[in-house]
């Protein structure tokens, strides 16, 4: 006899954007929540690297890094300076970076939640379009420790490094340190500074 197929558990995904952590299921807004895995498979180092994955967001911006983020069709354009809050919020550990959203790098995050429509409840003026809220990964339970190399063309170059564990016997108290640095030459020559350039 066969065995029988065992069904799959079923995964809650907790949704922490809000002021306090939610089923995605019982969020009342649409929300796309991408965990470390998925971070990791997609190998992204920056987050404009993620956003391919999330349905009705796109990104412009005229430097190296994304800074106007738009979500169905709402938000800043790089030739639009407009209002002084911007459409889309950007937050990294409950710190708000609206505007310069694109220093967010992948390297040790645990969850990236991406809502889209209204988040003016929390976040005010600067979330009329939706909202991105990125989560480094929290200190764990047991010791632990990671290092990273990546060397690639254009001289790109990558380091990081994460250790982390318990500072007390009972494990109440825990910690996690993280570190990274990134640097690329790019693609493209400015022959008026005599460099290659994102």
């Amino acid at each position: 006899d066969a065995a029988e197929p065992v069904p799959e558990a079923d995964v809650e995904v907790v949704v922490r954007a809000s002021f306090r952590d939610t089923v995605a299921r019982d969020q009342p807004t649409s929300v796309v929540v991408l965990d470390a895995d998925t971070i990791a498979d997609v190998d992204a180092p920056h987050f404009e690297s993620l956003s391919e994955l999330v349905p009705n967001l796109n990104f412009s911006g005229e430097g190296n890094r994304a800074k106007y983020w738009q979500i169905r069709g709402i938000g800043e354009r790089a030739q639009y300076d407009g209002a002084p809050n911007p459409s889309v919020g950007f937050v990294i550990d409950d710190v708000d970076f609206s505007g310069i959203g694109g220093i967010a790098t992948m390297w040790d995050v645990d969850q990236v939640e991406v809502l889209r429509g209204p988040q003016g409840t929390r976040y005010g003026a600067n979330a009329l379009a939706g909202m991105v809220y990125v989560r480094s990964a929290p200190p764990p339970p047991e010791f632990e420790g990671r290092a990273e190399l990546t060397i690639g063309t254009d001289e790109a170059r990558a380091a990081g490094i994460t250790v982390g564990g318990p500072m007390t016997a009972d494990g109440r108290v825990a910690y996690r340190l993280s570190a990274q640095r990134q640097s690329s030459d790019g693609f493209r020559n400015n022959r008026y500074l005599d460099r290659a350039e994102d």
